[in-house]
């Protein structure tokens, strides 16, 4: 029995013996693996310039809404929509006539106060002359004194009130305070306007006018855009050219529908 034990181990070394002998011959002979080839290409150098895209709107530096100083009836619109006027170009005319009647009025009142200045200055004269000799009163020439001043203060209210008769003749006549871009014109010839020195009432508008030149553009810039513009001024010693393209968007059409 031991006998047969000890050859059965035997021929169990005898074979594994033989296999690793097989494996180590083999891997001998197969010999180190081959590398991978590995290509290697040179790097392109450019000059990378940063941009950033917005979308924006052109909006006008200068806008004004017309709106008339004076009320009255819309007698003429001297230009065309959308037109490009000038400074100082007539715009709208309102009916002067009520404003040159007040006119002539504040007018006849100057004449009315000066000829009562020259009777009032002429008795103040007589009433020095009288108490100088003896045959007036000094209360006279008091009240002398004080209808000459009172002539005067009325030839200057009536000055004040040619003055405001002139300011609003003067402003029947709407003008373009500015060069720019005219819009639609939102009256009528014939049409009641209604106006206001200080816009304390209700006035009518007329038309708008824009500027055309210069012109702002407006967009938004998100936080981080501007951080990293931010670092890129305080990186560069210089400061960062200002320099900016615009496009214009292209609108495209969608295909229409038919039912």
């Amino acid at each position: 029995m031991w006998v047969t034990v000890g050859i059965a181990i035997a021929v169990v070394a005898t074979a594994w013996l033989a296999y690793s002998y097989r494996r180590s011959d083999a891997a001998a002979s197969a010999g180190p693996a081959a590398l991978p080839q590995v290509v290697v290409s040179k790097p392109l150098e450019r000059e990378v310039d940063s941009r950033l895209g917005f979308l924006g709107q052109f909006s006008a530096v200068e806008q004004v809404e017309l709106r008339a100083q004076v009320g009255g009836t819309l007698t003429g619109i001297h230009f065309k929509d959308g037109d490009i006027v000038y400074k100082g170009d007539l715009l709208f005319t309102i009916d002067p006539r009520p404003y040159e009647i007040r006119l002539a009025q504040a007018n006849a009142q100057l004449e009315t106060a000066n000829a009562r200045l020259v009777l009032a200055g002429r008795e103040l004269h007589r009433a020095e002359v009288l108490a100088a000799k003896a045959f007036g009163t000094e209360q006279t020439v008091d009240q002398r004194t004080a209808d000459q001043r009172t002539g005067q203060a009325a030839v200057d209210d009536a000055k004040a009130q040619i003055r405001d008769a002139e300011f609003d003749l003067e402003h029947c006549r709407i003008t373009a305070p500015f060069t720019g871009r005219i819009g639609t014109h939102l009256v009528s010839v014939g049409n009641l306007i209604a106006g206001s020195r200080t816009a304390t009432s209700p006035t009518t508008l007329l038309t708008t006018l824009v500027s055309l030149n210069p012109i702002y553009l407006d967009f938004d810039m998100s936080e981080s855009d501007f951080l990293t513009f931010s670092r890129d001024r305080a990186r560069l010693k210089e400061a960062l050219p200002t320099r900016l393209r615009s496009r214009s968007a292209t609108r495209q059409s969608s295909p229409a529908r038919h039912s």
